[in-house]
């Protein structure tokens, strides 16, 4: 296990947070595999599987992905194409990634705005899901918390290394 640098601790709230979502995403786990255990028992030894569970499953997949790529932004590691600016240095190496920064900060923004019509419509309408009748604004509001926090989770790493005195380097990135 890697020793933690300074720059990898969050604020204390933040931290809280990341916590919360590693506690979730625990008990998300545990919650699916209790599901899809019990529905295999019900369909090979009764012959009744429980039709609701593949649909719970999906939804439960859903927020362990958007709450999980929270604990993956603030560790700075999602997928990225770092082929050309991993052999940059100095300003050049400063430039992309504060461009990469700011487009993912856009992103964010542009995917929480969307979001945010699409589940007002689903309240809006009542729709809930066909087997196990949950509103679907209850899965579809993991993406917008996901990219709210991303975005905080950004902005918090990139306010962190603007105030750091030791420029963004291969040993330093985040």
């Amino acid at each position: 296990m890697e020793a933690s640098s300074e720059s990898d601790i969050p604020p204390p709230l933040f931290g809280h947070v990341l916590t919360a979502i590693k506690v979730l995403i625990g008990v998300l786990m545990l919650a699916a595999i209790s599901i899809n255990f019990a529905n295999v028992i019900a369909r090979r030894v009764f012959d009744a599987p429980l039709i609701w569970a593949e649909e719970i499953l999906v939804f439960i997949i859903v927020w362990m992905v958007y709450t999980g790529a929270v604990l993956i932004s603030w560790q700075g590691k999602h997928l990225t194409m770092d082929l050309v600016s991993s052999s940059l240095k100095g300003w050049p190496r400063i430039f992309v990634q504060a461009l990469s920064t700011l487009i993912l900060m856009g992103l964010s923004v542009f995917v929480v705005s969307h979001s945010y019509g699409i589940i007002l419509t689903f309240v809006d309408t009542g729709q809930r899901s066909i087997a196990a009748g949950i509103p679907m604004y209850v899965p579809h509001f993991a993406i917008p918390l996901g990219f709210v926090l991303i975005f905080i989770a950004t902005v918090l790493k990139a306010k962190r290394q603007l105030t750091s005195s030791t420029p963004p380097g291969p040993e330093n990135e985040s």
